[in-house]
C-alpha cells in the first residue's frame, strides 16, 4: 500500500511525496499585485517543511478582477520575476508549485470601476451589477491584457 510519504506523479508532475498544500489566500501581496519577501518566506517554509506540492493563493488574471488590494496579479510579464522567486524558492527546497489563477467576478475589489462576471445578474451586497461576458474564456484570451498573458506568465515560471 502506498503511503503519504512515498513519491508520486500527477499528470507527469513528479512529486517527492503526497503532501499537498491546497490553495489558500495569504493576503500578503504588495498593493501593486507583486510578490514580496514575506510571501516568498511562507512558500520557503512550506517546501522546507516537506510539502511535496504547493498550490499558490489565488492569483488574479486581470487587475480589474482582484478581490483585494493584497491579491497577487499576473496580468503583465512585469510580474514574472516575483512569481519566479516563489517557484525557484520552492524548487530549491525540494517542492513543486502550481498557480491557482482566478478572476473574482462578482466578488471584485470594491474599487473596481467596471465589474465583470459570467452574467449580468444583480449581485446585492451594495455592489453594482457586473457586466456580463458571453464567454468566460474572454477573460483569458490572448491579447486580453495590455502587457502579457496571465496563463502564459504563470506557466513560464511555475
Amino acid at each position: 500500500m502506498k503511503t503519504i510519504f512515498e513519491p508520486t506523479t500527477i499528470n507527469g508532475l513528479r512529486l517527492a511525496n503526497r503532501l499537498v498544500r491546497s490553495a489558500t489566500w495569504e493576503g500578503l501581496g504588495d498593493p501593486d499585485g507583486g510578490v514580496n519577501d514575506r510571501l516568498v518566506e511562507i512558500y520557503r517554509e512550506l517546501a522546507d517543511g516537506g510539502v511535496g506540492l504547493i498550490i499558490t493563493g489565488y492569483i488574479a488574471v486581470r487587475a480589474d478582477g482582484r478581490q483585494a488590494a493584497t491579491q497577487l496579479l499576473s496580468d503583465s510579464d512585469d510580474f514574472i520575476p516575483g512569481l519566479a522567486r516563489i517557484a525557484e524558492t520552492v524548487h530549491h527546497h525540494g517542492g513543486k508549485v502550481v498557480a491557482q489563477i482566478v478572476h473574482c467576478g462578482l466578488l471584485l475589489h470594491v474599487a473596481a470601476a467596471d465589474p465583470r462576471a459570467r452574467s449580468a445578474a444583480p449581485v446585492g451586497l451594495g455592489r453594482p451589477p457586473p457586466r456580463g461576458l458571453r464567454v468566460v474564456q474572454r477573460l483569458l484570451r490572448p491579447g486580453a491584457t495590455r502587457r502579457g498573458h496571465p496563463v502564459r506568465s504563470a506557466r513560464r515560471v511555475m
